[in-house]
């Protein structure tokens, strides 16, 4: 009872504003009809009555009361002045112009007017009964339509003028705001098909068995707004932090948004009142996604299910092949959202649990009073598992790309600063591992030998430090070990590439014949 109260007064406070706001637009359109009439009559007086139009536009444009563009009003008041200056030679073109477009909203003025004056409200008493949703779909439809309208009429006076005044060339050539104004009122009546308005659907506490009829869709798509919502979503809202938790917007403003969903550019709404819009609607629906007899039979199996990570799946897979199709399809794409906004928990700080929380209330029939929140922390559990484990419940609407392979792409790349520095070091490996067969005999000549090829790899011969660490090893074996024939080990050019090691060897001479040797190979090996 106090919902349905609180509920009341919103949409007594909606009404109330929507009314007054029409008020103004309305007054404004009947002074559009008195500026043709008089421009008709009174071709004599045309250049007062062009002031007195620019006076209205200014006061319109700037005031913003009607939600018209201030830079827009800016280029519109700069082309009556200079039509302020013509003659009348236009003026039956221009009156033509006024006159077809007046008709047109005439239509959509009555129509709007009607419902408000069957809702009770009138110029006199301002209050009247609780505002319907048609009532506030064809108000946001009205004001859409005149804010854009409003624009159009004015860029085809200016065309107008050019073609009857060649003094207009000057304006409208050399105004770059009017060119910039012109485009992007056609594109946006391209875009918003404003010409040919569709069909509205009604959303609100309508099944979505419902809407998909109306909108002549099949049970595996979703309606036409969810699909554009869930698109914005994707667009701008995976980074938006406390996304589904926060809103920016107001109760009231969620709930007219909500009322006239079939006509909302959600791409024009911040991501957090997108969504909190679109939480709303999931709550109203008039049967959840999950009935009450399946939300309380998954919250009793949820406690009694053996706590294995298979069991919790296939009881996931069992409750959604048990949805309808087109509540099956909505929940899918749902968790889709919520899973790759909860892939950027670091950034929107919304990971899985915290998606659940918001969410669990409309998805789930949960009744009032303790059952109600007895199988709450079952269910909060049970979205938390659907969004973690979506990718293995429906891979067919996982992301392309494999996981795994992203995850050897990053390993090869940290890698690689270790293959570099193996290659770089690799001309020490042969002796390090020769080395190493050493102390069991010679221990200490083995110590002298390790410690000055790591730290000094290139000294003179006669002395501790040798210009090549293949003249340490000959020392080194020379002094160590007493025979008087050894296998030696040297490098060649394959032997920096980590993946190509060539050994060569040849039986030790003298210290002299030796190193000229090896210089004269390694030499050789280099030019190759």
């Amino acid at each position: 009872m106090a919902n349905q109260s609180l509920l009341d007064n919103q949409l007594h406070i909606i009404g109330e504003t929507k009314f007054k706001e029409f008020s103004v637009i309305n007054n404004f359109w009947n002074k559009q009809h008195e500026f043709i009439k008089e421009w008709n009559e009174v071709y004599s007086t045309m250049n007062t009555i062009l002031r007195k139009e620019t006076d209205l536009i200014e006061a319109t444009f700037y005031n913003n009361s009607v939600g018209f563009v201030p830079e827009d009003g800016e280029v519109i008041i700069s082309a009556l002045s200079y039509i302020n200056n013509s003659t009348q030679m236009f003026a039956s073109h221009v009156s033509e112009l006024f006159s077809s477009v007046l008709d047109s909203l005439d239509m959509k003025f009555q129509e709007i007017e009607n419902e408000f004056k069957s809702a009770g409200y009138s110029q006199k008493s301002k209050q009247g009964d609780i505002v319907n949703e048609k009532i506030i779909t064809l108000y946001h439809s009205l004001s859409t339509t005149t804010s854009l309208t409003i624009t159009k009429m004015f860029t085809d006076m200016l065309d107008d003028y050019y073609k009857y005044f060649r003094m207009g060339i000057t304006f409208i050539e050399e105004s770059d705001k009017f060119k910039q104004m012109k485009e992007t009122i056609n594109k946006k009546i391209t875009d918003e098909k404003l010409k040919f308005q569709p069909q509205t659907v009604t959303y609100a506490n309508v099944p979505i068995s419902a809407i998909l009829k109306d909108e002549h869709r099949t049970t595996r798509d979703l309606p036409r707004v969810i699909e554009n919502i869930h698109m914005c979503l994707m667009k701008n809202g995976l980074n938006t932090k406390g996304i589904f938790r926060e809103s920016t917007a107001t109760t009231n403003v969620i709930q007219e948004i909500y009322m006239r969903m079939s006509v909302t550019n959600f791409l024009e709404l911040p991501p957090d009142v997108t969504a909190a819009v679109y939480k709303k609607f999931l709550r109203e629906l008039p049967n959840h996604i999950f009935n009450l007899s399946q939300t309380m039979e998954l919250a009793e199996r949820m406690n009694t299910i053996q706590n294995t990570e298979e069991n919790i799946i296939q009881l996931m897979k069992n409750a959604v092949n048990q949805l309808p199709e087109e509540l099956k399809t909505l929940f899918i794409h749902l968790l889709r959202l919520c899973n790759k906004i909860a892939q950027n928990e670091q950034i929107n700080s919304m990971g899985s649990k915290n998606l659940s929380v918001c969410l669990t209330p409309s998805v789930f029939s949960i009744s009032e009073g303790e059952n109600g929140q007895y199988v709450l922390p079952s269910l909060l559990n049970l979205l938390t598992n659907y969004i973690n484990h979506f990718n293995k419940l429906f891979p067919r609407f996982a992301d392309p790309i494999n996981q795994q392979q992203k995850v050897s792409r990053i390993s090869m790349v940290s890698e690689r600063p270790s293959q570099r520095l193996s290659a770089s070091t690799e001309t020490n490996k042969p002796f390090l591992q020769h080395t190493n067969k050493i102390p069991s005999q010679h221990s200490s000549s083995s110590v002298s030998i390790k410690k000055p090829i790591i730290q000094h790899p290139k000294v003179e011969v006669e002395q501790p430090k040798t210009s090549s660490p293949v003249i340490i090893q000959r020392k080194a074996l020379s002094t160590s070990l007493p025979t008087t024939t050894q296998k030696k080990t040297t490098l060649t050019r394959q032997t920096i590439n980590p993946r190509i090691i060539k050994k060569q060897t040849s039986e030790t001479k003298d210290d002299g014949n030796e190193l000229q040797e090896i210089l004269s190979k390694r030499r050789k090996a280099m030019d190759y």
